[in-house]
């Protein structure tokens, strides 16, 4: 799953990265992905957007707010305005899915969507045992070892 995040992102050449965070979550909970990334993509531009107030916002308020507060996020952002490629957990996902959709057309425009852990009816690895491997993103240093 790793390699597949890492050689999606290789392909957009510094291409920035936003990241959204899932389901009563905040940004800070993603925090670790970013530096993560920031470490293995030293020169990319890494956004880590918030919406609401985070992980009570991503329960109580209605999606098409939530979508709407992400591409403030994006589109208030000059360094996004070339394009980005979007990653979003979980509910993260169906944010990022959302912008694509109804945003994508306003300033910032999204190159390539990665979702983990997203309900959008993608395809499944099965049972595969890369598939079932547990990802700790507390230390990046791990993280390289399993790509």
């Amino acid at each position: 799953m790793i390699n597949l995040i890492i050689q999606s992102l290789l392909t957009q050449e510094q291409v920035p990265i936003v990241l959204i965070h899932g389901l009563q979550q905040n940004a800070k909970d993603f925090s670790n992905v970013s530096m993560w990334l920031s470490e293995i993509f030293p020169d990319r531009y890494i956004k880590n957007c918030e919406v609401g107030n985070g992980a009570e916002s991503t329960i109580i308020m209605n999606i098409n707010a939530q979508i709407a507060e992400l591409s403030y996020c994006i589109n208030n952002d000059p360094k996004l305005a070339s394009g980005f490629v979007g990653l979003g957990y979980s509910n993260g996902g169906l944010l990022m899915r959302g912008y694509l959709e109804l945003h994508n057309h306003n300033k910032a425009p999204m190159k390539r969507l990665i979702t983990l852990s997203a309900p959008l009816g993608g395809f499944s690895v099965g049972l595969s045992p890369s598939a079932m491997a547990t990802v700790n993103f507390q230390s990046s240093q791990q993280l390289q070892r399993l790509t």
